[in-house]
């Protein structure tokens, strides 16, 4: 299990009571012994937030640290891609390569996967991902998908998730894995 570490849905812009909260809320998380921990955050100007990552990231020991979608907010991507890799704690970037979905920006997620292609880093796509459009994605050189209400039933987050779409993904991703 990874766990989204963020003190409120307003922005990623936090203050010094927000990083507190945060400290306090990746306490519990590694209390109850997630596997991962979804972080970022951006500055007023929407660049990485290097202070907070600095602060932050010495407490993730033990986490598998992924950089949430603050990443989709930041105007030159490959230039925010090149200040993630300082950080050896985060392993993943979740992005839809921008504003809109993965699928509406398969041009700069396949950029990001050639800037990681020799890293450590991986990129996980995310949004708008669904039985219909990932072979899409694989077909660029993905290998990690987040879905979401692209899985549920009505394409709703205030609905179930609905286990024939996972295994439609699933056969999606067999398929192309043995091709």
């Amino acid at each position: 299990m990874h766990v989204m570490l963020c003190p409120h849905s307003n922005s990623y812009h936090y203050t010094v009571e927000d990083f507190s909260v945060m400290l306090d809320d990746l306490r519990v998380i590694q209390l109850f012994g997630a596997r991962g921990v979804v972080l970022g955050g951006l500055t007023k100007e929407n660049f990485i937030d290097n202070i907070l990552l600095q602060d932050l990231l010495p407490h993730c020991e033990g986490l598998n640290v992924t950089f949430h979608r603050a990443f989709d907010e930041v105007e030159d991507q490959i230039e925010a891609l090149h200040q993630l890799k300082k950080y050896p704690q985060i392993k993943q970037i979740l992005t839809s390569g921008g504003p809109g979905t993965a699928l509406d920006n398969l041009i700069q997620i396949e950029a990001l996967l050639y800037e990681t292609s020799h890293e450590r880093m991986h990129i996980l796509a995310a949004s708008g991902i669904d039985p219909t459009n990932v072979a899409q994605l694989l077909e660029i050189g993905v290998t990690n998908i987040h879905v979401g209400s692209g899985v549920r039933f009505g394409k709703s987050f205030h609905q179930p998730i609905n286990i024939e779409m996972i295994r439609k993904i699933n056969s999606a991703w067999y398929i192309y894995c043995i091709w």
